[in-house]
């Protein structure tokens, strides 16, 4: 009402409200949703805000033009639509009569009281019977167990007429006057004709008051239907064309009415036959129910059912259900064959004929699925076999003669047959839930027919009655009896209590049994999830939504990877079929094979042929594939039969165990339900009967094998953990996402789950196995004074909690890193993991155990979850793989800024994680920076206290009990500390403990496991399953076959001895978020290095040997495939490949600890053998570039060349491959001109310039291929412009010692083409002069590539984890340079007198080369050095070569490089003017260099630097703005297209630009500093160092708009004439504070090689 005057408001008060205004108003709030009451709440508005007189208003004024707008509470509003609803769709007839309901649901359907209050039921029987003249009844009547009152119309029928068309109602009333039939057309009146006419065509929007003239005319019913068009053309002259064809085909179909189908009898189908193509029912027509007369026995007995339309489909389901149990109850008891019917009329008492066909509108499968939970729910266990043996599954028959786009209908039948099946039984006893009725009863029929819980009287009869027949005879069992937990714990554990070894089991399940609901599953087959399995097949059909899939997905949380068998067998793409491979080799979960049927995404169950046609191939694949990855000797296939219908699985049964012969479990509740499948397997000669009698667990109920299977798998109370959110409440986390978090070790916040009756002795076992060697385990914390705090501990954990406070970081970073560098058995991880403990009730803290594709993403789920504003995540990175940690750590900090822009951080010392980062190295640097955190193999004399007091209490605590505690001589690893890391104590012990082992196979498994351990130089521990063919087995057979006593052989790690556990750490993960895997590795690194040399000497082996048996054992055999193999691989590869440190900890080896040891003891011919031995095995395109460096060192060219070339065909992407081939020939031509004081001859000279030409070729190849890297990792590969450079160092270096040149003038002469030389022709060819000239020419491309990157390209060494210094880096550069221009004799390079000015020029240019002026980067470094003299020669040269008439763009380049870097030292170049700046920088833009396609970046630096407005600038001539603006989107364009952005989101391989220059305070000339003359900045923060007073002096400070999102600078710029322009500037990373955005803050202004750029902005 807001938008009423208060003149309006007067006028309604005073007048009232005009009626059409009324009438919009109305049919306005008639179009809103009924729900929605629109009409009643605008009245109800109005009362509350004191205008009642309007509402009053509205309700009285009258707007009888339309029906519409009434009052709702008006009952005519809705009598018109009422009674057109009603004659259209209903008619008289005698005897028939229809519920309520169904006349409600028409109603309703037709929308007639949309925007109106709805009639009840007693005033649409009113309105019905006054409309018809007819009259209702009320009847009690039991539908579904329950006694209804259903309301009946009497005396009418549905009819088919066309829809009623409520825009034009019509109020005329037919009225029937016949009482025997409906009345037909032909036997209308005049004036029934009219009204019936008139409602057709109202019902299609055609009304027509012309039909007035038909009673005029005296035209009834009988004359109309014989009218053509042409008479009615004659009588209705003034019609429409449409209305007198519209009259036409009324007349038509009238003539021809469709049949009536009631008029046929059907003919039921016979008894208990299966439904074929030819059985269908008529709809509307009727059978005969006379069969269905209880002392009928001739026949089967027959009842019929009707479902009712307006109760629910869940309702009328449980109806079938019920209806189904009920009367096969009482057909069993009465031993009598029966049908039910459900879609046919039983009598007439509704609105059908007794035996009309009315069909049903229900799913089959829900029918079914409903028939059998009713079927399993009431009866109990022991008449199972015979409800299935008698009850028939339901059949469907199609009801045909619907209308079109109609529902589909059918008529459900249900065959009873008690057979024989019932003899052996009295009666059958129900449990059923009725009104008045509970718990369990016996089903007769009554006297009517229908099923009924009998009387005991009753039941008396009835067993009077009942014939005993001798129980069939049962078949002699296959199965004699046996003490079943006993066998199914010697089948799977080798008859321990506990699983001792590590086995991957396969699961195979069968479709369910019908009473297996989910409340059973829950309790039963926890063992399902308790196992681990490695695969499940599952052949229940219904698994996914009611199977035991469901209830582990759901109850369990359990994580699970679904497959189809089409996964396997249908791989159009072999790359998308190897990717999905691989992906499965990552598994963490369990796969889940749905192989018959997957309702998910509608995949059907297959019969028994279909199954073997489409399925069978895929599933055989499947199979066969992990099978492959898990081996043989470990698997155990389980297979579970849950109830007998396993028809198709049968099939599967004899594929998996024909693979798996001795390594499959049947487990089933009874021989009866195995019966069949023994029977099939021994049929197919799948297996034989002692196979059965030794593998087949029948007896045992699920409940028994669920609680020993968890008992067997050690399944214990799940730790419940906790994360601690930044409010400092708790958060539980769910066991589901514990498993997807694979890739880390979650600490609680809460208090660790220990057995209070067990405390003690989980205290002594995890101390024990700490002292022993093993990593320190989180209970090790949880028990108080277990573990030694070291001196350093306070200092690192101050560290730590700085960095997660952000405390000294780049505001930039989102990620701080906390480096423990650390000797083995020092602490490193020990320490690290305190830190961890410490703080996890503070921080969410984890420990990284593996690195994937996924790591990132687990990390930000538990960073975030469940916590909207989460402090810092804190990571323990424990010496994982370099690359791996680099790749995580870039992309935790792209995460981290990403989450920043989005508003995430307001704090700008906010970090989005810390990491704890070990790395373990036998060398460490003696020079520490003063991040790193350093702990040695030395402690203090108050740790060593420490550990002597720790070791007095443990020795008394032996003393005292000596049976239930471990004697301290055998926890070696606390020894060790103890003796302070004392060497000859460490030989002695080792060596006393391997004097004890005499098994060969263990002697075998400890020579292995320190060899694997002393040269892995990440010391990871092997799973055991890895090393089965290298360890001699004590039996021959495999593992999986049966002792004499049925018990399954152990695998070999069950068998040791305890001295081999002495010495090795054997630990099984058994969390329950994880699956079961045993590791095994010697308790450290020092105790690995003396069992090694024990073991070589006990055996007479060396290195190599040791390597060649582990090579023969297979492990790169089909390494793809083996889970195992392929970690065996890795681990083999980082023996060979990867290089430690050397002890002054500045670089790393030349090889592999393992290649110089072998190369040591053995000799290089020794190690070259081995390392092809390698290659030959793995193929690896890697291990081919080791072979071939090693060959290089060896000088053995031809194998180094060979062997570089493998590596680059097997992978021609990899820049760091063809490098090692372009090092093949540059080593080549070292070693040719390694006697610089002796002459070459011509010939070796032409064999170096043949060298170098695939040297060159090869580094230019490589060059191509780093480029292409940077676009898909961003990482840049330096060295093939590197190598290419020192090639022609190298180059120059033997002309320097050719005959035919004395000096190296003479060399640059000739190289330019300016001197001839006689000599030189007789030694140089055309072709190799040629040549030479050609590659000195196209040289300073590649000097120029590695110019600008190390100019303009920040490194990003920040990321690197040794912080060695590269290789390849700016210095090399410049000492290459220096050479070059030595040997080129530029350095003594001196300026002839009396020559002509060309020559002048040509000299000039020579010089500033020679002074290092060809590049920014090289003057800078001039700078650096203080060489002042030189850039000011370079500059006064470059000046004096623009005074020619045709300078180049390198002129031009090289006077703004010099001058630039003059002026931001305040020295002022003699006679510059800023003139000449504008007109230089001006002409470097617009000039195009020699070389095209290079982007260069100094013009657009130098002009925009130069002409940016400040107040002093205006007086000179500047650019315009316009210009300015331009050039600096083209900067960055040109930038953008020089750098791409790589694919990867990865900040470890992005390159970040520089910025050398900064806007100064001061005059033009004056007014440029270079960034390191802001020397005040250092050692302070970036926060703080911007608003030092010294760089607030240096600096000029700039003022502009900060745009929303922190990363734009709005500024307003003024040029000489005053005008204002806005400039956007981008700041040089985001603002955090978003107080700033969008408010005018200061800045200084830098040039970046991207453009210019905003720092330190600040409000004040």
């Amino acid at each position: 009402m807001k938008v009423l005057t208060l003149d309006d408001l007067h006028r309604i008060q005073v007048s009232g409200i005009p009626k059409a205004c009324m009438i919009e108003l109305l049919r306005t709030l008639h179009s809103r949703p009924p729900e929605r009451e629109a009409y009643k709440f605008l009245l109800e508005a109005l009362r509350k805000s004191n205008t009642e007189w309007l509402a009053e208003a509205i309700e009285t004024t009258p707007a009888d033009g339309d029906p519409t707008v009434r009052a709702k509470c008006d009952p005519s509003l809705a009598e018109d639509k009422l009674r057109v609803v009603l004659i259209s769709n209903f008619c008289t007839r005698k005897g028939s009569k229809i519920p309520i309901s169904e006349i409600q649901s028409i109603l309703d359907e037709k929308q007639v009281f949309q925007g109106m209050d709805k009639w009840s039921p007693k005033e649409i029987v009113d309105f019905t019977c006054s409309t018809f003249g007819v009259t209702s009844e009320t009847k009690n009547e039991r539908r579904k167990m329950k006694t209804k009152k259903i309301v009946y119309i009497k005396n009418i029928c549905k009819q088919d007429l066309p829809i009623a068309n409520f825009e034009n109602p019509s109020p005329t009333i037919p009225h029937s006057t016949d009482d025997e039939k409906p009345r037909n057309v032909s036997n209308m009146t005049c004036q029934e004709l009219r009204h019936y006419l008139t409602t057709r065509l109202e019902a299609e929007g055609m009304v027509c008051k012309l039909l007035d003239d038909l009673e005029a005319n005296d035209i009834s019913g009988s004359v109309f239907l014989t009218l053509t068009e042409k008479d009615l053309k004659e009588f209705l002259p003034s019609a429409t064309f449409g209305m007198r064809r519209k009259l036409s085909m009324i007349i038509q179909d009238l003539s021809n009415p469709p049949p009536i189908l009631s008029e046929r009898q059907v003919r039921l189908r016979k008894f208990d036959k299966e439904v074929n193509y030819m059985d269908k029912y008529q709809l509307g027509r009727c059978c005969d129910t006379s069969t269905s007369v209880k002392g009928n026995t001739k026949y089967p007995h027959r009842v019929f059912n009707l479902i009712d339309p307006g109760d629910s489909e869940e309702e009328n389901l449980e109806f079938i259900g019920s209806a189904v149990v009920q009367f096969a109850s009482a057909c069993i008891n009465e031993r009598r064959d029966g049908t039910v019917y459900f879609g046919i009329s039983p009598d007439t008492s509704g609105p059908y004929r007794q035996g009309e066909i009315v069909g049903i509108e229900l799913s089959k499968e829900d029918i079914e699925s409903t028939m059998r939970r009713y079927l399993a729910k009431s009866f109990d266990s022991q008449y199972r076999s015979l409800i299935k043996d008698t009850v028939r599954d339901a059949k469907f028959v199609q009801v045909i003669g619907m209308q079109e786009n109609a529902r589909s209908l059918l008529v459900v039948e249900v065959d009873i047959r008690p057979l024989d099946a019932v003899l052996q039984y009295d009666k059958i006893i129900t449990r059923h839930s009725e009104p008045g009725f509970s718990g369990k009863g016996i089903y007769g029929f009554s006297e009517n027919g229908l099923p009924k819980i009998l009387d005991v009287e009753e039941i008396c009869h009835l067993e009077k009655n009942i014939s005993h027949a001798p129980s069939p005879k049962r078949k002699e069992s296959l199965f004699p009896p046996t003490n079943l937990r006993a066998k199914l714990l010697n089948l799977l554990t080798g008859g321990c209590d506990v699983m001792q070894d590590n086995v991957y089991p396969f699961l195979m399940l069968s479709p369910l049994a019908h009473e297996m609901d989910q409340g059973y599953l829950s309790e039963n087959m926890l063992f399902v999830n308790g196992l681990k399995p490695e695969l499940v097949l599952d052949f229940d059909p219904t698994g996914s939504s009611n199977g035991i899939y469901a209830n582990l997905n759901q109850t369990q949380d359990d994580s699970m990877q679904v497959l189809i068998p089409d996964n396997f067998d249908k791989e159009e793409d072999l790359e998308k079929g190897n990717s999905f491979k691989d992906s499965l080799k990552d598994l963490t979960g369990t796969a889940w094979m749905f192989c018959n049927g997957y309702q998910e995404m509608s995949i059907r169950p297959a019969s028994c042929y279909e199954w073997k046609k489409n399925n069978k191939e895929g599933f055989r694949k499947a199979l066969q594939f992990f099978i492959d990855s898990f081996g043989v000797d470990r698997i155990i296939l389980i297979v579970c039969l849950y109830s007998e219908e396993y028809e198709v699985m049968l099939h599967a049964c004899d594929e998996a165990i024909s693979q798996l012969r001795n390594s499959w479990i049947l487990l089933a509740e009874s021989e009866e339900v195995a019966r069949r499948w023994s029977e099939n397997m021994l049929e197919r000669f799948t297996v034989e009967q002692n196979d059965l009698h030794d593998r087949c667990v029948l007896g045992l109920s699920w409940c028994e094998v669920n609680s020993t299977l968890l008992q067997a798998a050690q399944i214990t109370a799940p730790q419940t953990y906790v994360l601690p959110t930044s409010k400092g409440a708790h958060v539980e986390v769910p066991r589901k996402k514990l498993k997807d978090w694979c890739d880390l070790d979650i600490l609680t916040a809460g208090d660790l789950l220990v057995d209070i009756e067990k405390s003690s002795h989980i205290r002594k076992e995890v101390e024990q196995k700490f002292y022993q060697g093993e990593q320190a385990q989180w209970l090790n914390f949880w028990f108080e004074d277990q573990v030694l705090k070291r001196d350093v501990h306070h200092h690192l954990k101050q560290r730590v909690e700085e960095a997660l406070n952000g405390t000294h970081k780049d505001e930039e970073n989102m990620v701080t890193v906390v480096p423990i560098l650390h000797q083995p058995m020092a602490g490193g991880t020990t320490s690290a993991r305190q830190i961890l403990w410490e703080l996890r009730k503070k921080h969410r803290c984890c420990l990284v155990l593996n690195i994937s594709d996924t790591t990132l993403d687990q990390l930000e789920e538990v960073r975030s979850f469940r916590d909207s504003t989460p402090l810092p995540l804190l990571i323990l990175i424990d010496n994982e793989d370099e690359e791996k940690y680099i790749q995580l750590r870039g992309r935790l900090e792209a995460k981290g800024r990403k989450l920043w822009r989005g508003a995430d951080f307001d704090d700008p010392n906010k970090v989005y994680c810390t990491i704890i980062l070990c790395l373990r190295s036998s060398s460490l640097p003696k020079e520490i920076k003063k991040d790193q955190t350093v702990l040695r193999q030395e402690l203090t004399q108050r740790e060593l206290e420490w550990f002597r007091h720790k070791g007095e209490q443990l020795t008394q605590v032996y003393t005292k009990d000596n049976k239930s505690n471990v004697n301290p001589k055998f926890l070696i690893s606390f020894n060790i500390l103890k003796e302070n890391f004392n060497t000859y104590y460490i030989t002695r012990v080792v060596k006393e403990f391997t004097d004890d082992v005499h098994e060969t196979s263990e002697l075998e498994l400890l020579k292995f496991i320190s060899f694997l351990n002393t040269f892995d130089p990440y010391f990871k521990s092997v799973k055991v399953s890895a090393l089965d063919n290298l360890i001699v087995k004590t039996n021959s057979s495999s593992a999986t076959v049966l002792s004499q006593g049925g018990r399954r052989q152990l695998q070999w790690e069950a068998q040791l001895s305890q001295s081999v556990k002495v010495l090795l750490n054997l630990s099984t993960n058994r969390e329950q978020h994880k699956k079961p895997r045993t590791y095994i590795r010697v308790f450290n690194k020092i105790i690995a290095e003396n069992i090694l040399d024990n073991m070589k000497a006990r055996l007479g082996q060396q290195e190599s040997l040791i390597m060649q048996q582990i090579l023969k054992s297979g492990v790169f055999q089909h390494a793809e495939d083996m889970f195992d193999k392929r970690e065996m691989r890795t681990l083999i590869n980082n023996i060979v490949k990867k290089r430690e440190m050397q002890p002054d900890g500045k670089k790393r080896y030349r090889f592999s600890k393992f290649v110089l040891q072998v190369e040591k003891i053995e000799g290089a011919d020794a190690a070259a053998a081995i390392l092809e031995a390698i290659f030959d095995e793995n193929e690896d395109a890697f291990t081919a570039q080791l072979v071939s460096r090693y060959y290089i060192n060896l000088k053995n060219w031809s194998k180094a060349e060979q062997f570089a070339k493998r590596a680059t065909d097997l992978n021609p992407f990899s820049s760091f491959l063809w490098d090692t081939y372009g090092q093949v020939f540059k080593e080549q031509i070292l070693e040719l001109s390694k006697n610089e004081d002796s002459q070459l001859s011509p010939e070796d000279l032409h064999t170096v310039i043949e060298i170098s030409r695939k040297c060159i070729d090869t580094f230019q190849r490589e060059q191509r291929v780093s480029e292409q890297e940077v676009l898909s990792s961003g990482d840049i590969n330096l060295a093939g412009y590197f190598g290419e450079v020192r090639t022609l160092e190298m180059l120059l270096r033997a002309l320097n010692r050719a005959p035919c040149f004395s000096n190296p003038d003479e060399i640059r002469e000739f190289l330019i083409g300016k001197l001839t030389n006689i000599n030189a022709k007789k030694v140089f060819s055309e072709d190799d002069t040629e040549y030479l000239r050609d590659q000195y020419k196209s040289s300073g491309k590649a000097m120029r590539r590695l110019d600008d990157e190390f100019l303009q390209i920040k490194d990003t060494s920040n990321y690197d984890v040794t912080l060695l210094p590269w290789d390849n880096n700016k210095s090399d550069l410049i000492n290459l340079k220096v050479s070059l221009h030595k040997l080129l004799g530029l350095s003594n390079i001196q300026i002839p007198k009396n020559i002509p000015e060309a020559l002048h020029y040509k000299y000039r240019y020579a010089l500033i080369s020679a002074y290092g002026g060809i590049s920014l980067n090289h003057v800078l470094n001039l700078r650096s050095e203080g060489k002042e003299t030189e850039i000011r020669q370079i500059c006064h040269l470059a000046m004096d070569n623009m005074k020619q008439k045709s300078c180049s763009f390198n002129d031009l380049r090289t006077v703004l490089d010099a001058a630039t870097v003059l002026l931001a030292e305040k020295k002022l170049p003699h006679n510059l003017t800023y003139k000449n700046l504008l007109e230089w920088s001006k002409q470097l833009l617009y000039m195009k260099p020699q070389e095209e396609g290079y982007h260069y970046l100094e013009p657009y630096l130098y002009f925009t630097m130069y002409n940016f407005p400040t107040a002093d600038r205006n007086k000179e001539k500047l650019c315009p703005i316009i210009d300015l603006k331009r050039t600096i989107g083209e900067w960055f364009e040109a930038f953008t297209k020089k750098y791409p952005k790589p694919k990867k989101d990865d900040l470890a391989h992005s390159r970040k630009v520089k910025t050398l220059f900064f806007l100064a305070n001061g005059p033009p000339l004056s007014d440029i500093i270079h960034q390191d003359s802001l020397d005040e900045m250092n050692g302070t923060s970036r926060e703080d160092k911007w608003q030092l007073p010294g760089v607030r002096e240096k600096l000029r400070l700039m003022k502009g708009m900060l745009l929303q999102h922190g990363d734009k600078i709005r500024m307003q710029i003024q040029n000489s004439e005053g005008n204002s322009f806005e400039v956007d500037i981008a700041t040089s990373h985001h603002v955090r504070k978003k107080e700033m955005w969008q408010k005018q803050v200061y800045f200084y202004l830098g040039f970046s090689f991207s453009g210019p750029k905003a720092f330190g902005m600040s409000l004040e």
